[in-house]
């Protein structure tokens, strides 16, 4: 193991050890399932990649324009979507962690 690895776990571990909970509120804006899909595929251009299910039966679904690297993080449940996050520069986790 090179030095600087072992240099980043050892600043790593303590701060990990010593992590403290806390809460966070966001707003967010949410509409009908089927109105925020049609807005970010049509308007946004914006493609599902990625979508799974909590056991409650909500869920998050991860949408993504590759040309103009934007991406989109939905939160839902049976009826209604919210938009729980936007942004730019969209990485696939390979080309991120080269």
């Amino acid at each position: 193991m090179n030095i600087q690895k072992l240099a980043f776990l050892l600043f790593l571990i303590p701060n990990l050890v010593n992590a403290q909970a806390f809460q966070y509120t966001h707003l967010m804006l949410c509409d009908q399932i089927e109105i925020v899909v049609d807005n970010l595929t049509n308007k946004y251009g914006e493609k599902l990649q990625w979508s799974g299910k909590d056991k409650d039966g909500s869920g998050a679904m991860l949408f993504e324009n590759s040309k103009e690297k934007t991406w989109s993080l939905i939160k839902f449940n049976n009826q209604y979507a919210c938009v729980y996050g936007v942004g730019e520069e969209s990485k696939s986790e390979s080309r991120f962690l080269q």
